[in-house]
């Protein structure tokens, strides 16, 4: 008998431990997620709440249009749920080449430039005075950006 109560006691032990572990490490994921959102050093704020809860980007900086490998960059938007942040935009082959088909690395900045965060994304070929949308995405919310580089 003092076997089954030592083994329920173990249990019990053992599924509180992984309930509090658990509730430590959605603290620790919360606090991380809310110090991004905290992203600028000078306390400005690049993004609002819609409606939907959706975030949403609103530096004039960012939402500028943008040029690689001279593809035009534009209609850019750069929203959040809260977890991830989706980077879409129109680009467009305005040369008179084929251009397109590799990787590039977006790079966020904070308002003094410096590098907040990165993600890759992929140019797909296109014919000149072609034109398709651009999207990636990266975890957690990076919306409070103030602008973004593109690199290849």
């Amino acid at each position: 008998m003092k076997k089954k109560q030592l083994k329920k006691i173990i249990t019990l032990v053992i599924i509180i431990f992984l309930i509090i572990a658990s509730i430590i490490l959605i603290k620790l994921f919360t606090k991380n997620a809310s110090k991004n959102n905290k992203l600028d050093d000078n306390n400005e704020i690049f993004s609002k709440i819609t409606s939907d809860g959706t975030r949403i980007n609103i530096s004039e900086k960012l939402n500028e249009n943008k040029k690689i490998d001279d593809l035009d960059i534009t209609n850019i938007e750069l929203k959040s749920d809260g977890q991830v942040t989706q980077l879409t935009a129109l680009i467009k082959n305005n040369t008179g080449k084929v251009k397109g088909d590799y990787t590039a690395k977006v790079i966020f900045v904070d308002s003094n430039n410096t590098k907040i965060a990165e993600m890759g994304i992929y140019i797909k070929k296109l014919q000149p005075g072609e034109s398709t949308i651009l999207n990636g995405k990266i975890t957690f919310d990076y919306t409070n950006a103030y602008n973004f580089n593109i690199q290849i």
